[in-house]
């Protein structure tokens, strides 16, 4: 059974009139406490024999004008144009049969068309053979001090350099599930509680010093300090090529990285393209295609950021503003589960509101360009290894010339804005799709940065964006900022379509006649009412986080915003609405764009980030003491990974 199967969109019938089937019994109205006699039509608000008038619509026990079938019956007599979406795919739409033809479509087996060069990715073999000796934990067991690693009976300890298995769960449980420092310091001080579990440390500063002796698989936090407007502001980041070299190093990742993209269609004549993780998509083949024509035997690593400024305090307001990396060589599966540790917290962003600049408009442009200040210091040496490359040996101890090119930004709106440097602005209420940011366009106007800032900052209000004078993707090889921001289905769907919907759906009718629909309905937790525009933006949503696209479920999914928004106007008849000047509800018409390119919106789901900021940045901000909190919650976050890191080894 599909998500869609389950949450079909419910009409009720309010009549008794039979339905012209011979076999079936006479429709009987429901009675008792559900809805029966104890309503009649004053309670909702209309005649029951003469209908609902809203503005000249009649309608039947409702207010959505009749659906006058087309003559193929798939539609409106007058159908609008329904961009590049086909007569099939609204079919499909509408009737069952056919939406499950095109989804059983995605459950066939994969035909694979693999990338036709035959240098692209290829290994360095004189170098694979000295990586090779150091593959998998062999490193790490030689980083670990010689004189811990044999126990008492000279036998190997695994627990090194924890003398035995219980002094290793024991310092475990401390650093990852048990109380504070002083509180275990408390626990450890009791008389005899140390000898008798056989621990090596008194203390937690005696263990905090042997979690620091394990070797690092992960760089350590660095600070940096940014000036502005007289004010100075710390930045604390990880090197962001020791971050990607220990995703791709990964022995537990040996044998799910992806060194290639790849075509995948659902049928033996490669006429039906199919979309799901990133390597399926069309950048990867792009850019692998681009590189392999001037430096051949390029590996490419798609390098996925993420941000989003969190509260971590219930209270005083304080926040922290972290930012995590990911690679696009691990499959989405991987990197969609923080247990698998596939994401890295790259570093934190200053939260400051610079609230001592008083000009609103100033303040709003330095706190832009403090941002890609910092992002572009993390990112710098991205300009020029995602050119050249550099070797890079995968768990398995396989050397291969590795290219980190920046591939996608995650974020919500307010973060999709900072990190595109544009400006709001009122978007067409017709559904039709307007033109993207022209890149190029943007770049020739940071250009002129260094001249007159009166002239920089006029030719950027002409160009839409913002005067930022050195974004961070700048510089970036092959990256086009305006399509690289990836849909978002928390904040889009959830939090914004489906929230505008039931908001609307509240104003069209009585909250009476709500309950009373509602209490007639059989049991089902995901009943719709039976609104064209509403069951339409429905199936948008549904479709939209298939875990899996082909071309027909992209065209179903198309068709369906373009069935809202011929649909639409309904609200604004009501009143309900005045327009549709909604960014998130315009984004939507990005989606098909955004799965061609990178693969599914389960590649770029924000409900990961919001994840990752339980184990980053609230867990490590209750472990300080909130003063001077982030060089602790740096070091407390260094010495989970070591724990981490270390359990995996044994």
């Amino acid at each position: 059974m599909t998500p869609f199967d389950e949450l079909q969109p419910m009409m009720v019938d309010e009549g008794n009139e039979d339905d012209g089937d011979d076999n079936s019994n006479e429709n009987i109205l429901f009675t008792g406490d559900y809805f029966g006699d104890q309503y009649d039509a004053q309670d909702f608000g209309w005649d029951s024999e003469e209908g609902l008038q809203v503005e000249g619509i009649d309608t039947d026990l409702g207010w959505e004008p009749p659906c006058s079938p087309s003559p193929s019956g798939s539609g409106p007599a007058q159908e609008k144009s329904r961009g590049t979406a086909s007569d099939e795919s609204h079919v499909a739409n509408t009737n069952p049969t056919e939406r499950l033809r095109v989804e059983e479509a995605l459950q066939q087996p994969i035909q694979r068309v693999l990338f036709p060069i035959a240098s692209a990715a290829k290994p360095i073999e004189e170098r694979c053979s000295d990586a090779a000796a150091l593959a998998g934990y062999r490193l790490y067991e030689t980083q670990l001090h010689p004189e811990t690693v044999t126990d008492i009976n000279n036998q190997k300890n695994i627990y090194a350099p924890f003398a035995s298995k219980l002094d290793w769960q024991t310092a475990r449980w401390a650093k990852l599930r048990g109380p504070g420092s002083t509180a275990f310091t408390d626990l450890l001080s009791i008389d005899g509680v140390p000898n008798r579990l056989g621990l090596s440390y008194k203390n937690s500063k005696e263990l905090n010093t042997l979690v620091d002796s394990l070797p690092a698989q992960r760089p350590k936090f660095q600070r940096e300090e940014i000036v502005v407007a007289g004010e100075a502001y710390d930045v604390y980041f990880q090197d962001v090529v020791e971050c990607v070299q220990a995703l791709y190093r990964d022995p537990e990742f040996a044998s799910h990285l992806v060194f290639l993209p790849e075509r995948h269609y659902a049928d033996p004549d490669h006429t039906m393209r199919l979309y799901h993780d990133m390597y399926a998509g069309k950048w990867w083949w792009a850019v692998q295609k681009s590189i392999e024509e001037s430096t051949p035997g390029a590996t490419i690593m798609p390098i996925i950021i993420s941000s989003d400024k969190t509260q971590v305090t219930l209270f005083c307001n304080k926040a922290a503003y972290p930012v995590y990396i990911t690679i696009s060589n691990l499959p989405k599966d991987i990197r969609s589960k923080p247990s698998q540790r596939g994401q890295i917290l790259l570093g934190y962003l200053p939260t400051t509101k610079l609230e001592h600049i008083s000009n609103k408009a100033a303040r709003r442009r330095t706190l832009a360009n403090l941002f890609h200040a910092c992002m572009s210091a993390i990112l710098l040496p991205l300009r020029r290894l995602g050119v050249e490359g550099m070797e890079m040996a995968s768990g398995d101890g396989v050397v291969r010339r590795v290219h980190p090119i920046f591939a996608a930004y995650v974020g919500d709106y307010p973060e999709q804005v900072l990190v595109t440097g544009v400006k709001t602005a009122d978007l067409d209420s017709d559904g039709e799709d307007p033109p993207l940011q022209d890149i190029s366009q943007t770049l020739a106007v940071l250009a002129t940065a260094d001249e007159s800032p009166v002239e920089f900052m006029r030719a950027c209000a002409n160009a839409g964006i913002k005067p930022i004078y050195e974004p961070f993707w700048r510089h970036l090889p092959y990256a086009d900022i305006y399509l690289s921001i990836t849909p978002d289905v928390l904040h889009q769907l959830y939090q914004g379509v489906v929230k505008h919907l039931v908001s609307w759906i509240k104003a069209a009718y009585d909250p009476a006649e709500l309950n009373a629909r509602c209490r007639r309905m059989p049991p089902n937790h995901n009943s719709i009412f039976g609104l064209r525009a509403v069951r339409a933006l429905m199936d948008f949503v549904y479709l939209a986080q298939y875990p899996i696209h082909s071309d027909e479920s992209l065209a179903a999914m198309e068709d369906a915003l373009q069935r809202f928004h011929d649909d639409k106007d309904t609200f604004i008849v009501l009143g309900i609405r005045m327009d549709f000047n909604l960014p998130k509800l315009h984004f939507l018409r990005h989606y098909l764009l955004f799965i061609y390119r990178f693969g599914t919106t389960d590649n770029f789901n924000t409900e990961y980030t919001e994840r990752l900021h339980i184990d980053f940045a609230k867990e490590a901000y209750r472990a300080s003491n909130r003063k001077n909190e982030y060089l602790q919650m740096t070091l407390w976050l260094e010495r989970k990974e070591k724990v981490l890191r270390h359990e995996r080894y044994i």
